[in-house]
């Protein structure tokens, strides 16, 4: 018998695969959640052999680790929409089991739940398709960090102070990951970078930043970047469309931290001040970037970084 739990936003959702399920033989649905929460408790106590896990904007990759830590023997199943080959890469690494399409046919759900049941790993023909035309980059751990922080908004100087570098040292790191990743400013890291930690990268730029000292701590960036190939040239042409992109990032990080101000719990307002004030710091960094030319990716010149 395959036990078989599902985490979606719709609960309708649910209850007409559940109805699909109870038609087949040797299917039983032995949990149906739309909090996290109450999902976790649920594989601790009684894990199934499958998971049907809705990929949402709130299904960050640290999340989805912690999700496949609980119990290794429950396969997970991601059920999208739309998801990036980025974030789809990083998944497949955590050891997830299958990608299936929300818009799948009930034949290929079937399918799909049988062969991953059966220890196979199944994706669907899109997904596939996104993993087959994604790059991965390796990251050492100090590039890792350097990325994280880059990714919350932080100049040189507030890297070199939240890791215990020189300014000197970061520009180097930051020379050295844009020729290795292939982008053209910090703009350009940062979007990426996000984009491999969730579904949506718009919601991981409202992530608050933790504080410990006074000192900011790096996201927990996966141990590479995956860059998808087709995503290179919209993430080229985005912060081309004008030149001041770390105007641009400023905006992104003021909009998103608004929804943390109106929380009350006074921790997160604290976080959502930090980002208001990276948010009105970013839009003076554009000399940072200085030393590469528009016109070639990772290319250096005279002048800082």
């Amino acid at each position: 018998m395959i036990s078989l739990s599902t985490y979606m936003a719709a609960p309708v959702a649910g209850i007409g695969l559940r109805t699909i399920l109870e038609a087949e033989e040797g299917f039983r649905v032995s949990g149906m959640f739309c909090s996290i929460d109450d999902l976790e408790a649920h594989l601790r106590e009684t894990p199934p052999s499958l998971l049907l896990l809705e990929v949402t904007p709130k299904l960050d990759l640290n999340q989805l680790k912690r999700i496949a830590s609980i119990n290794p023997r429950t396969a997970i199943i991601l059920w999208f929409d739309t998801i990036s080959g980025e974030y789809l890469s990083q998944a497949m690494a955590l050891g997830t089991s299958g990608a299936l399409g929300r818009n799948s046919s009930v034949s290929a759900h079937i399918e799909c739940f049988r062969k991953v049941a059966d220890g196979y790993r199944w994706i669907d023909r899109e997904a596939r398709g996104k993993l087959n035309s994604t790059n991965r980059i390796a990251l050492a751990p100090r590039e890792r960090h350097v990325t994280g922080l880059v990714a919350q908004g932080l100049s040189n100087k507030d890297i070199a102070w939240s890791l215990g570098l020189t300014e000197g040292t970061v520009k180097v790191y930051l020379s050295k990951l844009f020729d290795k990743v292939g982008v053209s400013d910090r703009f350009e890291l940062a979007l990426l970078a996000l984009k491999n930690l969730t579904a949506n990268h718009a919601t991981a730029a409202s992530m608050p930043r933790a504080l410990n000292g006074g000192k900011v701590m790096p996201l927990n960036m996966p141990e590479f970047l995956s860059l998808d190939e087709g995503h290179a040239g919209l993430i080229q042409s985005a912060c081309s469309e004008k030149r001041n992109s770390h105007t641009r990032l400023a905006t992104v990080i003021h909009g998103y931290s608004r929804v943390f101000m109106h929380q009350r719990e006074s921790p997160v307002r604290k976080h959502a001040e930090q980002i208001n004030k990276a948010g009105e710091s970013a839009a003076s960094l554009t000399h940072q970037t200085a030393g590469f030319r528009p016109d070639g990716i990772g290319k250096p010149r005279a002048g800082p970084f």
